[in-house]
């Protein structure tokens, strides 16, 4: 699903870059990171296992944004703005399927290639190193795997595996709860509402239906009435909702996330701001 949305983004990409080399468009792409973990309205994704040739982070109608990829031989994310995907061998995958991506085709001066930290899970633990190398060490080599992890697992891991570097339990748990938010909301968006009309999934998070078990578990018939500006059928809310079931039935722990207020989510009784 994520490859889908890649070779659409890298296509409008290569678009803008021709356009820009025709003087068309201004010199400059504005690129908006999607990486922001206390600002989401949802519980913040990655559902799906395929190793991908490139995938989309998030592509703003009007502007570029970050394109993720998913290395064929580590399976790790790295993350590179759009502004540099020529640079980095990502345009050249939009034309054949059967294209290949390693970290070793990064050309921004990063190093270390597939040993590396995932770049999701760095965006997860805020651009601490330290932390995602630890993290690495231990076996979380994506943000899915961080997400699914059980924290008093990990924790025991951790003291085993990096005994210099000294972690609690509930900062471990943190780390898992906003991998959670990430993949929440990237199931959302790119899985069970990515046929969706634009606009719909923040007329979820106000109606507060914006996650998997929320959706799920309401009758389609309201959720019709709330999204009544967007002449949405029941049959189309049915296929969300079977959607929404799949990926609680792929991670479980989707099941206790819930949509309240504005701009919080609900876990096990606790508002995560």
């Amino acid at each position: 699903m994520r490859n889908a949305a890649a070779k659409a983004a890298l296509a409008r990409l290569r678009e803008a870059t021709t356009a820009m080399n025709r003087q068309d468009l201004p010199p400059t792409i504005s690129i908006q990171s999607t990486l922001s973990p206390h600002t989401s309205t949802t519980a913040l994704p990655i559902l799906f296992e395929t190793p991908a040739t490139a995938i989309s982070d998030k592509f703003d109608e009007e502007e570029a944004a970050s394109v993720t990829v998913l290395c064929d031989a580590c399976g790790k994310a790295r993350i590179v703005l759009a502004a540099d995907a020529a640079n980095n061998g990502l345009l050249d995958s939009i034309d054949e399927q059967s294209t290949t991506w390693i970290c070793a085709q990064l050309r921004d001066q990063r190093s270390g290639g597939c040993a590396k930290p995932d770049d999701e899970v760095l965006g997860v633990v805020q651009g601490d190193m330290e932390v995602a190398q630890s993290l690495d060490a231990v076996g979380m080599k994506s943000r899915k795997a961080l997400a699914n992890a059980d924290a008093d697992a990990l924790f025991s891991t951790w003291r085993r595996t990096c005994p210099r570097h000294v972690t609690t339990l509930d900062a471990l748990e943190s780390i898992v709860q906003e991998a959670r938010r990430y993949e929440l909301d990237e199931c959302m968006q790119q899985h069970v509402l990515q046929d969706a009309p634009h606009g719909v999934l923040a007329a979820l998070e106000a109606a507060k239906l914006a996650t998997p078990h929320d959706l799920a578990r309401t009758p389609a018939d309201l959720i019709v009435r709330e999204l009544e500006m967007f002449h949405v059928t029941e049959a189309v809310v049915a296929t969300w909702q079977a959607l929404a079931n799949d990926a609680m039935e792929m991670s479980p722990w989707m099941e206790d996330w819930r949509s309240v207020l504005n701009s919080a989510i609900v876990l096990a009784g606790f508002i995560v701001e």
